[in-house]
């Protein structure tokens, strides 16, 4: 996938692995300034000269999360018991 820097119009080549863990924003390396990768992400670049990458809406609703991961334990479950 690619992105680029709304500052300096830096194009970057982006993990989907680096993407998760910075929730999205990244700080460019050319100019500094750190910013939201998601509004220009793509996963092709195009064939024509390159100025801009298409910005993308946000979706009016956010996606739909599926069953989860990991759950966290209650607090019972890791509770130490007393012995008697």
């Amino acid at each position: 996938m690619y992105t680029q820097c709304p500052q300096c119009l830096t194009i970057y080549r982006v993990a989907e692995g680096d993407l998760a863990a910075a929730r999205g924003h990244g700080r460019c390396g050319h100019c500094d300034s750190v910013f939201d990768m998601l509004p220009t992400l793509t996963t092709q670049l195009p064939l024509e000269s390159i100025e801009f990458l298409p910005e993308h809406a946000a979706q009016a609703t956010p996606p739909t999360l599926g069953a989860p991961v990991l759950r966290p334990r209650s607090a019972h479950a890791s509770a130490p018991t007393a012995d008697p």
